[in-house]
């Protein structure tokens, strides 16, 4: 039974809207106050909290900071009660972080869409949320073990068999080191997100980095994919078409995002077939463009890109922890650039990102 908490100074209100919940199904809780809605609030942690805003000893207005200054109850939905006429208390409402409001006086049925929206919206977040923390016991264990598994495995065989033939311990040798590699770069990435994360909400160090800028896109994109080409043997794979500029970005984060742009093409490609890198500039922007043909995406799953996600990994055997596509999202977010990506599912997948250009090569 979901809760719902109440917070209204006026008894007679209070009952009627109670009374209402209790008929509906709902679990109602009632305070009188905004000091004695914030005690319930962190007792019972309901899961929708509604409250008038003239209030006497702590108004609907401080009631809903501390509410969300608080780590246990910040992410609960807030919904204002007001009076319909007065504008500008919604207006503030809705700025101070509320996440909708019902005007007084109201009806029921306006009453019960608003918390059925409310409530319906949460479900989907919970839902999301649990799906990452499934995720990350599920998945990432098996990302940091099973290489170590191998390391220790093969290490163990060759001092067991220390006669073992030459070819043989060169087979384990190339099995550890493999393993090595990808333990690295699953814990490379781990640490790459949680920077960038990081500096996300690190004004000052952010403002270091929006300042900074790439002197050659080109050079750097032709670079990563030489690099990543000989790395997984993709040397004839790519349809390159290049328009070079000075971009507002640091080289860094350029390399990361073209990087993971370029891998993920590659482990989402079909056997054999063509990713398509272009670039131009177009207005005050400088485009560029990774597409490949293979798995795509559904319009769900794009809208999904999140770190620990990885779609549809009961159907397809793979390495990863959803962090690639994340990483990207981030440093979009970080220097305000767009992105948009397009995907068919079982047909292609094609990303583009915008970035301002400082000048044209």
């Amino acid at each position: 039974m979901e809760s719902i908490l109440v917070v209204e100074d006026s008894v007679d209100v209070l009952k009627n809207i109670l009374q209402l919940l209790q008929i509906k199904g709902y679990s109602a809780i009632g305070a009188k106050n905004g000091v004695m809605g914030l005690k319930l609030a962190r007792e019972h942690l309901p899961d929708l909290i509604i409250s008038d805003i003239m209030m006497p000893e702590l108004d609907g207005y401080d009631f809903l900071q501390e509410i969300r200054n608080d780590p246990y109850t910040s992410n609960i939905p807030f919904v204002f009660l007001t009076a319909k006429a007065d504008r500008n208390a919604m207006r503030k409402g809705m700025v101070s972080g509320a996440d909708d409001y019902v005007g007084k006086p109201f009806k029921a049925k306006e009453l019960f869409e608003t918390i059925e929206t409310r409530l319906d919206r949460k479900h989907k977040q919970d839902s999301f949320l649990n799906e990452i923390y499934q995720n990350i016991s599920k998945y990432i264990p098996h990302e940091l073990r099973t290489p170590l598994v191998s390391i220790m495995g093969f290490t163990d065989m060759m001092i067991d068999d220390i006669d073992c033939k030459r070819e043989e311990r060169i087979e384990m040798l190339k099995s550890i080191k493999q393993s090595s590699k990808r333990l690295y770069t699953t814990l490379e990435k781990f640490m790459m997100y949680a920077e960038i994360e990081t500096l996300c909400k690190d004004t000052k160090n952010m403002r270091n980095y929006l300042e900074q800028v790439t002197d050659s896109a080109e050079l750097v994109i032709r670079m990563t994919i030489e690099e990543r080409a000989a790395r997984d043997n993709f040397q004839n794979r790519f349809d390159i078409d290049l328009q070079d500029a000075s971009i507002k970005m640091s080289t860094e984060h350029f390399k990361i995002l073209i990087n993971e742009l370029i891998e993920n093409a590659i482990k989402f490609s079909k056997e054999g077939s063509k990713i398509d890198v272009f670039s131009q500039v177009e207005d005050s922007f400088y485009k560029i463009r990774v597409k490949n043909t293979g798995r795509g995406m559904s319009t769900e799953q794009i809208a999904k890109i999140s770190p620990f996600i990885q779609h549809e990994r009961n159907l397809y055997e793979q390495n990863g922890n959803g962090l690639g596509l994340a990483t990207v999202k981030k440093i979009v977010e970080l220097y305000e650039t767009q992105m948009n990506i397009d995907s068919e599912p079982g047909q292609y997948t094609s990303v583009e990102i915008k970035i301002p250009f400082d000048y044209i090569i």
